[in-house]
Order: C-alpha cells, then structure tokens, then sequence
C-alpha cells in the first residue's frame, strides 16, 4: 500500500539504486514530498519558486515484479501530481533516460522535448 516517504525509507531507497547502478542519494537531496509502496517503489515531487515542479528520484526494487513495479509507479506518479496540484503548480518536469518512465510521460500526454528527456505536462 502506498504511503507518503518517510526518512526511514532512505536506506531501502539507496540499495535499490545501487543494485540498479543509479548513483546513490544523499539525505538532504531527498525532496520533501516523496510516494513509496514498500518493498517496491519510490518517486518524489521537487517543489520550485516558479509554477513548474519536477518529478525526481523514481526507483524500483529489481526484485519486485514487473506488474508489482509498474502499478506502484503509477500511483506513486498520480500521487505526486495531486500534491503538485494541491501545492498549486500548473506544470510537472521530468527528466529521464528510462524507457519505461519516458513511456509513461508519452502515454499521459506530456510534450517531449528530446534526448535525454525531458516532458512537461500541464495540470
């Protein structure tokens, strides 16, 4: 079940970078605002002074199913846009070279803008 990030959550998050290869996080670059389905996934939102938020720090656990992995991923994506929408913002960035998170951006009708992508979304 998902639930909001909890600073506990930080060494969970760091191994599933490492077994993924992505650089691991330090503390005090973890968002404020962050989604997790434990044992699965994470994704946070960075708030900024102008209208735009971005989405950052999505990782999965490898070990969990890819159906597991796709779902948490989607309600952790819908989560972050109702808190950007609560908080007031009117856009969502996000940069990414995965695939599948490049897919979702296309899937929602986000606009790209090229390699290594970045979509923008209105909200």
């Amino acid at each position: 079940m998902m639930r909001p990030y909890h600073p506990d959550d930080f060494a969970q998050i760091n191994v599933w970078n490492r077994e993924r290869d992505v650089p691991e996080l330090s503390k005090d670059s973890i968002p404020k605002f962050g989604f997790i389905v434990p044992n699965v996934a994470c994704g946070f939102l960075t708030r900024t002074d102008t209208k735009v938020a971005f989405f950052d720090c999505f990782v999965t656990n490898p070990a969990a199913t890819r159906e597991d992995r796709g779902q948490a991923i989607e309600d952790i994506w819908h989560a972050c846009l109702d808190k950007a929408r609560e908080l007031g913002y009117n856009k969502v960035m996000v940069f990414t070279k995965e695939p599948s998170i490049a897919e979702r951006c296309i899937n929602a009708g986000a606009d790209y803008f090229g390699t290594p992508g970045l979509f923008t979304k209105g909200i």
